[in-house]
């Protein structure tokens, strides 16, 4: 239908007379299909360039994902890439998002999970999970090849040298659960549907949520761009 519309636009701009009249089918009729097909090929790159900052319709997707710092993920369908980075750029992520807005987010990024307050407050540890408070914290050991007592440890073999280390280990930073009640409100659940006490309104069950384990990754990276970094998350997932 495009092609038709430019098609007559162009026969329109011809010089009359009969030499500008041409017949269906025959050859200036087929060169006039050929321009007006080039330019709408034109006409729908300079349409969807007003998509560019939309992220369910950009053309350039790769480059709106890493402008707001996201790698792209090719594992991914482009529907779920372009749902997620529409979650990232049009939901709220600034610390004072509030339980109901990282809900929104995360499930506006594909994710079909529950966020749940810890109040009235109960000691979290009855309902366990990974904590996650920020990004990871590890310290790093060389992992020598040769140590006092080893089985290979000794003079003369080809590889003992003083020192010689071709990895690391690494030692993550463990985060403990507190058991202050006053600090019980700062920690939030993320997870599947939960059961409350009627009278009290105190979390009394907590569900497991599904995250396809391809997602791991984003997922934790999403909780921690929106929730207040003073803040504690246990996720009650199952990753598969």
């Amino acid at each position: 239908m495009a092609n038709a519309v430019i098609k007559a636009a162009i026969k329109a701009l011809l010089p009359e007379g009969a030499l500008w009249m041409p017949a269906e089918d025959e050859d200036l009729d087929k060169f006039l299909d050929g321009v007006s097909e080039n330019w709408d090929t034109a006409r729908k790159f300079l349409y969807d360039i007003g998509f560019t900052r939309d992220p369910l319709l950009t053309p350039l997707l790769d480059e709106l994902e890493r402008e707001f710092g996201i790698l792209p993920d090719f594992d991914l369908i482009e529907y779920l890439r372009r749902q997620q980075l529409s979650a990232l750029k049009n939901d709220r992520t600034d610390a004072y998002a509030t339980a109901q807005d990282l809900e929104e987010f995360l499930n506006n990024a594909g994710f079909d999970v529950q966020v749940h307050k810890n109040s009235p407050a109960v000691d979290p540890a009855l309902f366990p999970g990974d904590i996650l408070v920020t990004t990871r914290i590890y310290d790093t050991l060389p992992a020598y090849l040769f140590q006092c007592g080893g089985a290979t440890s000794f003079c003369g073999h080809i590889d003992a040298a003083c020192g010689r280390f071709d990895d690391y280990i690494y030692n993550d930073f463990e985060y403990i659960l507190p058991t202050d009640p006053k600090k019980w409100p700062l920690i939030f659940w993320v997870g599947g549907p939960a059961t409350r006490d009627p009278g009290t309104g105190a979390l009394t069950s907590i569900a497991p949520a599904d995250v396809p384990l391809n997602r791991k990754n984003r997922f934790i990276e999403f909780i921690l761009k929106t929730k207040p970094w003073f803040t504690w998350a246990i996720l009650v997932i199952n990753y598969n």
